[in-house]
């Protein structure tokens, strides 16, 4: 992602949650909802993975489940 795209989102995101916003704060999940086996990994405002993607089960369980744990 280039600077002017990163620039506009972060007016964008300035404009929504204040002067006082700072982009360190945000995590996005992406969740890919599988049939079989849903899967979901943690990136950085920046769109740098945080960790490796992991597996868990679609109910309250694998909801609450600690990374990395099956």
């Amino acid at each position: 992602m280039g600077k002017a795209r990163l620039g506009q989102r972060g007016r964008l995101f300035k404009s929504l949650f204040g002067e006082e916003f700072e982009p360190h704060s945000v995590l996005i999940v992406a969740i890919d909802t599988s049939k079989t086996e849903p899967k979901t990994r943690i990136f950085s405002y920046f769109v740098e993975p945080l960790r490796d993607s992991f597996f868990f089960t679609p109910d309250d369980r694998g909801v609450n489940q600690k990374p990395g744990t099956r």
